[in-house]
């Protein structure tokens, strides 16, 4: 087409006949951008590609203050990784230590969400982590950025020493300490366990921090920890909301049916919210836990508390009762002890 940001394959690949340039242009690798024109399948390849071009012009000589200069800069007198360029960048620094240590400074996050945090040795793991939690501690949310499945890439139980050594000043920032708390919960840590115990008593921390300590705790803790954890929430020590994601981690195994059906009479409903009591209770209902005659036990108890409290302008097609909200898990009940055999389907 005479483009000047288009390349024909013909004048790359001299030595490869046309039915083979065609054969590979035909592959999963590319897609097609218009007539007899075709571009990479997806940026991450580019990315890479562009990765190892500069590598290959390192190697060639080119000078750092050139390869650094396409990397990083300045924003408003801030030294920045360039964000066009923060992919190629953590590509670059899991082979070059120079670069490496550059990207360190100034956006360690980066090297948990970009390139291949899961090549990385746990020494460079080790030196992310020392770099990241200096740079958010003492500070407020200030937007990091790690989700859980680039940490988990990062995570490791043989990090559990570090995540001790960094903890006291980890816990003083919201990045850092949310970092470290997640960490012990998706690696998991048993050996920090108690870091997460003592953060979800923590009345000071924010509802989700003291979630990701909880779930740390059910994941890693022992079982003395995690009865501490249940004693806490049947005692209402921690915010419904917390409490609204741990009950269907502990329901039944550390907390029984009849204590469960207890605690739901004191906690409050978020009405179209992820949080809500009603997802609450439909999770529990899909617990591995809950033996047959648990579910029907369940099932009846929802069963009565809804009709008790039914309003009592109820009428065909508009009755309505106060626990509206228990209606999703008592449709997965009714689902799940479908009568079998000669059991009387009466109840049902």
């Amino acid at each position: 087409s005479g483009d000047p940001d288009k390349l024909d394959i013909g004048d790359i690949l001299i030595d490869w006949t046309p039915d083979e340039q065609k054969e590979l242009i035909g592959k999963t690798l590319f897609d097609p951008s218009g007539v007899g024109s075709v571009r990479f399948h997806h940026r991450a390849t580019q990315e890479y590609l562009a990765a190892l071009r500069l590598d290959r012009l390192r190697s060639d000589g080119i000078h750092n203050r050139s390869l650094f200069a396409l990397l990083f800069g300045e924003v408003g007198g801030e030294a920045v990784v360039k964000p066009s360029m923060a992919p190629v960048a953590a590509w670059l620094a899991l082979w070059h230590v120079g670069i490496r240590r550059v990207v360190r400074e100034r956006e360690p996050a980066l090297l948990f969400r970009q390139g291949l945090p899961s090549a990385l040795s746990l020494d460079i793991r080790a030196e992310v982590l020392r770099a990241f939690v200096p740079q958010y501690a003492g500070k407020g949310w200030c937007h990091a950025g790690v989700g859980h499945d680039e940490l988990k890439r990062v995570a490791h139980s043989q990090l559990s020493d570090l995540v001790r050594e960094l903890w006291e000043d980890a816990y003083t920032g919201h990045d850092s300490r949310k970092l470290l708390l997640e960490m012990i919960w998706l690696t998991p840590m048993p050996d920090c366990a108690d870091l997460s115990l003592a953060a979800a008593l923590d009345n000071t921390l924010e509802p989700h921090h003291r979630t990701y300590a909880s779930w740390g705790v059910l994941a890693a803790g022992n079982q003395a920890q995690k009865q501490d954890l249940a004693q806490a929430v049947l005692g209402s020590s921690l915010p419904q909301r917390v409490i609204r994601n741990v009950l269907p981690e502990t329901v039944p195994s550390l907390i029984g049916l009849s204590d469960f059906l207890q605690l739901l009479d004191g906690l409050d409903n978020t009405p179209n919210d992820v949080h809500g009591l009603n997802y609450t209770i439909y999770r529990v209902t899909k617990s591995d836990g809950l033996g047959r005659e648990e579910q029907v036990a369940l099932r009846d108890a929802l069963v009565e508390s809804i009709w008790t409290t039914r309003q009592p302008d109820c009428r065909m097609y508009q009755a309505h009762s106060a626990r509206d909200h228990f209606q999703d898990g008592l449709i997965s009940l009714c689902h799940s002890t479908t009568p079998v055999g000669e059991e009387d389907p009466g109840p049902w």
